[in-house]
């Protein structure tokens, strides 16, 4: 409750923007402190730098008395995330990958060039105004000639900057085990991600390793 998770935008990769008891201040930022296994994230570090199936548990502090802790750095709450560690047990290695493919569903319908310059001919044509009519002319040529943009090949730029299906793929390795005394685990994630528009994309390969001895 009083936590609100919103991406910034429809960019691969985008940061997600968290706000916790609503906005407080017009002029500073809202970002929450993020604490991962018990080390503040720099600020500006996002989400997007840890693997989402290597976190365990997560924790979202946002009275007072929890954030008062961590001073002025929780003004705007902390959200406390546990990653996974390694188990008593033998040696376990776990692979998992999926892939997906996004496309646009929506189009907008667009003129071709002979629809487009006779919706601008409606626009200039005012008979008491000679200037805005002879600006017609001179763009796009005499009305009775306007036959020519026919036979031009209209071009969607739609098509042209979104037009392709953007596959994206992961790929998350993990190995754990330990004994009673010592535990270990490591995580490796690796993520490629095309954009629906043209030259957009992301990729991010992260490790996460943990090591625990009982002295």
């Amino acid at each position: 409750s009083g936590v609100v998770v919103n991406q910034s935008n429809g960019q691969p990769g985008a940061a997600s923007q968290i706000v916790i008891r609503g906005t407080g201040t017009l002029t500073a930022g809202t970002n929450p402190l993020i604490v991962v296994d018990g080390f503040p994230l720099s600020e500006g570090s996002s989400l997007n730098s840890i693997n989402p199936d290597d976190i365990a548990t997560v924790n979202v502090l946002k009275d007072a008395a929890s954030t008062s802790i961590y001073g002025a750095r929780g003004a705007n709450g902390v959200v406390l995330i546990t990653t996974k560690g390694g188990k008593a047990m033998p040696t376990q290695v776990n692979y998992n990958t999926y892939s997906g493919v996004r496309k646009i569903v929506n189009k907008l319908d667009v003129m071709n060039p002979y629809e487009f310059v006779n919706y601008q001919y409606g626009l200039y044509n005012f008979p008491e105004d000679e200037q805005l009519a002879n600006t017609f002319v001179n763009r796009y040529g005499q009305y009775e000639d306007l036959d020519i943009y026919k036979s031009i090949e209209m071009q969607d730029w739609q098509d042209e900057v979104f037009g392709r299906d953007a596959f994206n793929q992961t790929h998350n390795l993990t190995v754990t085990g330990g004994t009673a005394k010592t535990t270990f685990s490591l995580a490796l994630n690796h993520v490629e991600e095309e954009g629906i528009m043209l030259n957009s994309g992301y990729k991010r390969s992260v490790a996460n390793f943990k090591f625990d001895h009982k002295l």
